[in-house]
């Protein structure tokens, strides 16, 4: 009998004996989607949060996209701060992390004072201005001169893929732990990896330490000399 009455209960649908909140025999029913209607709606979803570069073909065009880029670091800089150097094909590609107080006045990637330790680093190892690219991972400055939070980073990634793809170097020279955390998310941080080559979409790519903190350390400067090293051999 009891065996009976559950089968009742399942026949009818009933699976809730007591609930704290009344059933509304009212309301609308929910539309359950079906399989391919979830799919459109995932498809929708993931379109409108992804970044669609691949009609960016010049330089010009992805720096107006950049420059068209709805982000909020964009609202407390002056300028859009795009590279500077030999854009076509340069033996090194420098990436820094984001622009300071003086490149966001003038426009231009490294031109305090770690940008003059970086002149400096670069005629070391006998690079001509033909020979060099800088640009950064973040385009904007971000407040107080801090460093970018992780999700800016991964805002600008984008743009700096494709900004290595254009320019073509022959090889990459990571500036710090952001540029370095931009482009190799998993290998860890900037001591454990500076002065080893890595590969970045085939192209030979090494990290050292940024500028601003060998000013800071300047001890560190013997190892970011040794990195350069390296990187003048694969040079040649």
């Amino acid at each position: 009998m009891v065996l009976e009455y559950v089968d009742f209960l399942k026949n009818e649908g009933i699976d809730v004996f007591l609930d704290e909140t009344p059933v509304d025999k009212t309301a609308k029913p929910k539309k359950i989607l079906n399989s391919s209607e979830k799919d459109i709606e995932h498809v929708e979803i993931k379109e409108e949060s992804t970044l669609d570069l691949s009609k960016v073909d010049s330089l010009s065009l992805l720096r107006e996209t950049i420059e068209n880029f709805k982000h909020p670091l964009k609202e407390n800089a002056i300028n859009m701060v795009f590279a500077r150097g030999n854009p076509d094909k340069p033996k090194v590609m420098f990436i820094g992390e984001a622009p300071g107080q003086e490149e966001d006045i003038k426009g231009s990637p490294f031109v305090d004072a770690a940008g003059q330790l970086l002149d400096k680093m670069i005629a070391a190892i006998k690079l001509t201005e033909k020979d060099f690219y800088i640009t950064n991972v973040v385009n904007y400055r971000p407040d107080n001169n801090r460093t970018p939070r992780e999700e800016e980073i991964k805002a600008f990634t984008p743009f700096l893929e494709k900004h290595i793809d254009l320019v073509k170097p022959d090889c990459i020279c990571i500036l710090g732990a952001v540029s370095l955390k931009a482009l190799f998310p998993d290998v860890g941080g900037i001591n454990k990896n500076r002065g080893k080559w890595l590969s970045f979409k085939g192209i030979p790519t090494i990290a050292t330490f940024h500028p601003a903190y060998l000013l800071r350390f300047s001890e560190k400067k013997r190892e970011a000399w040794e990195d350069l090293q390296e990187l003048q051999k694969k040079i040649k």
